[in-house]
């Protein structure tokens, strides 16, 4: 292929216990008509995932399912980029839906270059605030949060990588899953060991707000609080894995918060007074419509589970 032609793009999807809504993902993947294939990756799914791959893959020969034992995201986007037969790679997640042009959007930003890293923009679907829906707009706003990084600082797009739509060339993303091999970090903060690993490998990111897809996030207040467990055991296993690039983990996880709520998540993990508190504060502001101020308290008890997950791992791990 030479440097100017336009690059053939591979979609390459880990999916996981998603029977229900994984058919509409591969179809919405399938209406873009510069996509060469649909390569989905079923990471070990024990409900019906695998007969719904099976079957699409019957009406449409583009759709290449991938069986695997359970190992994580990014372990299962590697197994997808290996079978790939594109030029690039477009990794989208599960429960994200591309918008129409996106794959063409992506595989523009390939022609005539390398080692880049092209990430799109994947807003979450919000309807209006109810009692129970501070899981996802926290996590919408945390999102919006980080695409403005990434705009006021460019050189932020790997090192806080938010994967989900993002393309690279097939050759680099395996090149920069040999540094993921061994023991990839699993849960949370997965997207942000690959783009640690891509930074190692000598790639580039770039954030496009033009390529659009939207994400169709949806979590529990119990999947909230298993989540941010999830985020302090694998935060706290990234940066033992890029120590000389991250340094060892801050376990002051009250910083940048008002004294009194520091001090209410920093003494969570040693009594269950602060916890219980933050669990009321988010009941009762919720019963009340006080969203913003549910918002907070959700926050604080996001960050008294992180702590708590991280006091349980081995000292090495987080010294």
């Amino acid at each position: 292929m030479s440097d100017t032609a336009v690059p053939t793009v591979s979609a390459v999807v880990p999916t996981y216990q998603r029977e229900a809504t994984i058919a509409t993902t591969i179809a919405r993947l399938l209406a873009e008509p510069d996509l060469l294939e649909v390569v989905v990756v079923d990471d070990g799914s024990t409900d019906g995932t695998g007969e719904v791959l099976r079957a699409a893959a019957a009406a449409d020969p583009r759709v290449r399912p991938v069986t695997t034992a359970n190992g994580g995201a990014n372990r299962a986007r590697l197994t997808g980029s290996q079978a790939a037969r594109g030029d690039v790679v477009l990794l989208v997640d599960d429960d994200v839906q591309l918008c129409a042009g996106t794959v063409r959007g992506h595989a523009a930003h390939h022609v005539g270059t390398a080692r880049l890293v092209v990430v799109g923009y994947m807003p979450v679907d919000q309807g209006p605030p109810a009692r129970d829906t501070y899981p996802r707009d926290i996590y919408a706003r945390e999102y919006e949060k980080h695409c403005g990084g990434w705009e006021a600082d460019p050189d932020s797009v790997l090192a806080s990588l938010w994967a989900g739509n993002i393309s690279l060339r097939r050759e680099d993303h395996l090149e920069a899953g040999r540094l993921l091999a061994g023991s990839p970090v699993r849960g949370y903060h997965e997207d942000l060991d690959l783009g640690l690993s891509c930074v190692r490998a000598g790639l580039t990111g770039m954030f496009d707000r033009g390529l659009r897809a939207r994400h169709l996030f949806e979590r529990s207040p119990e999947g909230f609080l298993r989540d941010a467990r999830s985020s302090g055991q694998t935060l706290a296993a990234v940066h033992d894995r890029h120590r000389d690039m991250l340094g060892p983990l801050d376990r002051d996880f009250g910083r940048g918060l008002p004294a009194p709520a520091r001090w209410l998540v920093n003494t969570s993990a040693r009594v269950p007074g602060p916890r219980l508190l933050t669990t009321c504060a988010i009941e009762v502001f919720g019963r009340l419509r006080m969203f913003r101020l549910q918002r907070l308290a959700a926050g604080m008890a996001w960050r008294q589970e992180q702590l708590r997950a991280v006091i349980e791992l081995p000292a090495e791990q987080v010294d």
